[in-house]
């Protein structure tokens, strides 16, 4: 998440644009705020990620934090200020929080305002809890006040080389679909590139059920709702529910279904 979230920072700070990524034109001022690695650190990376795409000319600013936001907020607001940024990275929340007592409601509370002080858009990474066999969506660690404070959330999920990035909240506007990107570091360079999600079954079981079931139906038309939801180890009862409400994207005949877009079965008509 740290690799991913720097990779943002510069293309960014550079103007520059990612794969499936639409950056600002004119280069924004960023800077990373960390809690985790050291400059070295970051500085490793930067250079492979220039190595890997030249156009990443500039990279964010960097400091240094040891101590809970909110306790260096007087500062940070002369750094934020004198430094005219339009985007902090927060790497990451636990350390930015105070990492004591998380599960209280007022730990995530004093974070955010601390944050909303700044007045400057904010990307903060977070973690989550290894998921219980049982648990159908993943929250990050602490209080649930860090989700429902935030205004957008991503949740991130990697399986190999691929990272999916499926939103999960957003206060904003309409939710935005899934993206995937590859991300590839070698000891010479590191690149990002445009992904499918559906290239790893871990990662297409994330995705909207109805984007599950148009990719099947994509890859085998005339299957019959039982067939499509034991394929995709969904309910039938939820497969036939998605089938009827996008009645334009997919069609019936004889009870086998297919895409609409010329996916119907031969020698058929609906």
């Amino acid at each position: 998440k740290s690799f991913f979230a720097l990779s943002f920072g510069l293309f960014l700070s550079s103007g520059a644009q990612g794969p499936n990524l639409a950056c600002s034109p004119e280069p924004r001022r960023v800077l990373f705020l960390d809690w985790e690695m050291s400059v070295e650190d970051l500085r490793g990376r930067v250079k492979l990620l220039q190595a890997g795409d030249p156009s990443l000319m500039r990279y964010p600013d960097y400091r240094r934090c040891y101590r809970p936001l909110a306790d260096e907020i007087a500062e940070l607001k002369k750094v934020v200020c004198e430094g005219e940024y339009d985007l902090l990275i927060l790497d990451s929340l636990a350390m930015a929080a105070g990492g004591q007592e998380l599960e209280r409601a007022d730990a995530a509370i004093r974070f955010n305002a601390a944050l909303r002080s700044l007045t400057c858009t904010s990307l903060v990474i977070g973690h989550t809890p290894k998921p219980q066999e049982d648990q159908k969506e993943r929250s990050l660690y602490g209080s649930v006040f860090f989700h429902n404070l935030c205004r957008v959330s991503w949740e991130v999920r990697r399986e190999k080389q691929t990272i999916c990035l499926y939103q999960k909240k957003n206060n904003l506007g309409p939710p935005h679909e899934p993206v995937a990107f590859r991300l590839t570091v070698t000891p010479d360079s590191a690149t990002v590139e445009q992904a499918d999600p559906f290239d790893e079954p871990a990662l297409a079981a994330g995705l909207p059920l109805v984007e599950q079931v148009s990719q099947s139906l994509g890859e085998s038309p005339g299957l019959t709702i039982k067939e499509l939801a034991d394929r995709l180890g969904a309910r039938a009862c939820s497969v036939k529910a998605i089938l009827y409400r996008h009645k334009k994207r997919f069609i019936a005949v004889e009870g086998k279904w297919a895409c609409a877009e010329n996916k119907q079965p031969k020698g058929k008509t609906p």
